[in-house]
């Protein structure tokens, strides 16, 4: 999740931790039965992989096509392997030997916000044959593979009556067509689990592998999610903040220059010679194109996007549209990807509010006209969490405002 530096965490996170210190906190026996069953609860780590064999390869040749050699080669703890009858075996050259399985996980975050992650899974398997397969699916890096991990059971509240409700179940990442799709299965099922659940989209980044006296392999995997690997290499995705600083420099020198080309004069009003007022010398400039600040956002005091033809200088107004046209699409491809429908909506038929300068937006619409700041604001986070590359910049404190956001990599 995504927070901004001194912000309180989220109201689902909130809730999910006062109901787990509720059932521990309580002395009088009746919450005993959810206590035990939530101390009953065992930790699993499952990982699958996305790798889809083409048909007329040597790979196909021997292994077959499609997603089926990764539907049915994840790995677990926690859950069971049936094979050949024999629940957790596989019959290898070598007899019946155990299915693979994962010993341990160790998940990292990084950076300012701690979004982005970086996981090392180790794992055994007992035949070269079963090495084989672990190295096509989990041993190429550059190879998308996705990462679970959680409890056996969940704790829900039922308006203060508590139990641990059934097994939380994995996701089938073979039934989504984009990893975007299953990072929002990912958080959607992190909320139905009241955080009992998390998991992470990402790549291989290394593997390891070594022989055991015992005829079987030790493996790790070291995973990154997507995001490490792009802030790595200092990409500005869509708009390039040197652009837009170049470009409104150059619109702010064209007024300057015009300016001074007027203030030495004088203007005749009524037969009296008059000093050219700042008036006079922003209406001979044409402005420099005003984008709304946080608070205009936040109130949603300037309707009208800004006007690019009114720049002094005809070419720097052109860039600025174009770069302002870029920063809509981004703000737009988080849009696809948010579960908040009502949005998306909105974003239609209503505005988009935008700072290119600061980087920051906000939306016009129903979804910022609900009767309660913290529903308001929990629908905010909802499409936060959807979008790892946003944080909230202002949260409101009453109805009637926006929520101001920005995306964290924008700086100029």
């Amino acid at each position: 999740m995504n927070y901004l530096v001194g912000t309180p965490i989220a109201g689902s996170v909130a809730k999910s931790i006062e109901d787990r210190q509720n059932i521990f906190e309580a002395n009088d026996g009746s919450l005993r039965q959810a206590y035990i069953q939530y101390q009953s609860l065992a930790p699993w780590v499952r990982l699958s992989s996305a790798v889809k064999i083409k048909a007329g390869t040597k790979t196909a040749e021997k292994f077959g096509t499609g997603i089926e050699l990764a539907k049915n080669n994840v790995l677990f703890t926690l859950f069971n392997k049936e094979t050949d009858g024999l629940p957790g075996y596989e019959r290898t050259q070598l007899g019946y030997r155990p299915a693979p399985g994962i010993q341990d996980m160790q998940i990292h975050s990084h950076n300012r916000f701690g979004s982005l992650r970086t996981a090392v899974v180790k794992y055994q398997c007992w035949s070269r044959e079963q090495l084989d397969v672990l190295e096509l699916l989990y041993m190429r890096p550059g190879f998308n593979v996705f990462l679970e991990w959680g409890w056996s059971g969940y704790l829900a509240n039922d308006n203060g009556n508590y139990n641990v409700d059934t097994l939380v179940e994995p996701i089938d990442f073979t039934a989504y067509n984009t990893r975007e799709a299953a990072q929002a299965a990912m958080v959607t099922k992190r909320n139905k689990y009241t955080y009992h659940y998390d998991g992470i989209a990402g790549i291989v980044k290394n593997f390891t592998w070594s022989l055991r006296n015992d005829g079987g392999y030790d493996c790790s995997t070291y995973i990154v999610t997507a995001g490490d690997v792009a802030e790595s290499l200092k990409i500005n995705f869509y708009v390039s903040n040197a652009d837009i600083k170049k470009a409104i420099t150059k619109a702010t020198d064209a007024v300057d220059t015009a300016a001074l080309a007027v203030t030495s004069k004088t203007v005749t009003v009524q037969g009296i010679d008059k000093p050219v007022t700042l008036t006079d010398i922003q209406a001979k400039a044409k402005i420099t194109p005003k984008f709304p600040d946080v608070n205009e956002i936040r109130y949603k005091s300037a309707i009208a996007p800004p006007d690019f033809n009114s720049a002094a200088d005809p070419e720097a107004g052109q860039t600025l549209s174009k770069l302002y046209e870029e920063y809509k699409a981004r703000v737009n491809d988080a849009l696809k990807v948010t579960r908040q429908t009502s949005i998306v909506k909105d974003r239609k038929d209503k505005g988009l509010y935008i700072n290119l300068k600061e980087g920051t937006f906000g939306f016009e619409g129903s979804y910022y006209q609900l009767n309660n700041v913290n529903g308001l604001i929990d629908q905010a986070e909802k499409f936060v969490q959807d979008n790892p590359a946003v944080e909230i910049l202002v949260r409101p404190t009453r109805i009637n405002e926006m929520v101001v956001m920005r995306f964290k990599d924008y700086t100029i």
